[in-house]
């Protein structure tokens, strides 16, 4: 089903260690029709909800208590699930391997987690 601001439903895994922004984005996921997997806040839970959750996109934080959460996107990578970066960090810190992923800043903008899930989602098929 598709709603009012053109993204097709999902199920949307968010990895986030800041508890405030995670629900703030839980609340933006729920006001565009998307349900909230997590939030995760630690990186094994990450790693661990990347390679077993079913979901139709992510939002992963860059720095999770202070590391870096590639290894949460290589296995999203592998199985083909669109993510974006979500940080505070300048996009152009992000490893070359995945600087062309789409990036959103913090503090995030409904308009800015909106504009990822209209692309990644709208392209797929509405479950019926």
């Amino acid at each position: 089903m598709e709603d009012r601001n053109g993204i097709v439903a999902g199920r949307v895994l968010v990895v986030e260690d800041e508890f405030l922004i995670a629900q703030m984005v839980k609340d933006m996921l729920a006001d565009l029709g998307c349900a909230c997997v997590g939030p995760i806040v630690t990186l094994e839970e990450g790693i661990a909800a990347a390679t077993s959750v079913e979901c139709d996109a992510a939002i992963i934080n860059l720095v999770l208590q202070g590391r870096m959460a590639y290894a949460v996107v290589e296995e999203l990578a592998m199985r083909n699930i669109p993510f974006c970066f979500a940080s505070g960090v300048p996009q152009s810190r992000v490893d070359e391997k995945w600087r062309e992923r789409p990036f959103i800043r913090k503090p995030y903008v409904l308009r800015e987690v909106r504009e990822f899930l209209t692309e990644v989602l709208v392209t797929k098929a509405p479950v019926e």
